[in-house]
């Protein structure tokens, strides 16, 4: 994670470097709609907000540093081109508060909650239980 600083407004502002290596360009619709990307965003959000709690002035905008492996080469040769992209991102802080009251909610139950059945994470623990 990277800060940076708005002079004029005296803000932060976060910038969160990524790296892959994908076959497809890298532009903000691609990148910001991916399902892989979510935990992206909510990392950002999450970011963001605990500077906010820390008294920090903070931009709402923030950016991802995508820098994309390219596959062009013909041969590795140790050497990898990279095509870097900037990803505006608008956080979205407003879901934090209630996700940390009820996480604390569930950490002070007397017993671990059901495993949600549509939970990807939740199937692989589970599955991984049942292996063992």
């Amino acid at each position: 994670m990277i800060f940076g600083l708005i002079k004029k407004k005296k803000k932060i502002v976060v910038v969160d470097y990524k790296a892959q290596s994908s076959s497809y360009p890298v532009s903000i619709t691609s990148y910001l709609g991916s399902e892989w990307h979510l935990s992206y965003k909510l990392q950002m959000d999450i970011y963001v907000h605990i500077l906010k709690k820390m008294n920090f002035n903070v931009s709402n905008m923030s950016y991802f540093y995508v820098c994309n492996g390219e596959k062009t080469n013909n041969s590795f040769e140790n050497k990898m081109d990279f095509k870097t992209t900037l990803i505006p991102y608008k956080v979205n802080t407003s879901w934090i508060e209630s996700k940390l009251t009820e996480m604390k909610e569930v950490l002070n139950l007397d017993s671990p909650p059901n495993i949600e059945p549509t939970c990807e994470k939740c199937a692989y623990l589970k599955g991984g239980k049942n292996y063992f």
